[in-house]
């Protein structure tokens, strides 16, 4: 796995489940019980649309904040001395480092 599809499985397992996972819980909350506040309460396709809008958005974010970090362009530490992380692939023989400082950086994959 290269950076690219350490990006793109991020995208595709982790952001986009989220916001599928986020959308069905407004719509049919797991439980006996669900939480009013969780409810879409019927919202106008309008309304429905604008949420669902802005629950990408949300994920989109999070997620690009997260490639940040771990790309070392956003500080997790205060101070002088901050550390790196180190963000590797590891299947068989192979071993490949996805933070290298060589080639594009997670976050400005497309």
């Amino acid at each position: 796995m290269d950076r690219e599809g350490f990006v793109e499985a991020v995208r595709r397992v982790v952001l986009d489940s989220a916001v599928t996972s986020t959308i069905s819980q407004l719509s049919k909350p797991a439980g006996r019980k669900p939480d009013q506040a969780r409810l879409d309460h019927g919202l106008p396709h309008s309304d429905r649309q604008k949420l669902e809008h802005i629950i990408k958005m949300t994920a989109n974010t999070a997620v690009f904040g997260m490639l940040c970090v771990l790309d070392g362009v956003r500080a997790i530490e205060d101070g002088p001395g901050k550390g790196a992380i180190d963000l590797r692939y590891r299947r068989g023989e192979d071993d490949i480092s996805l933070t290298d400082d060589s080639g594009e950086q997670l976050h400005d994959l497309p």
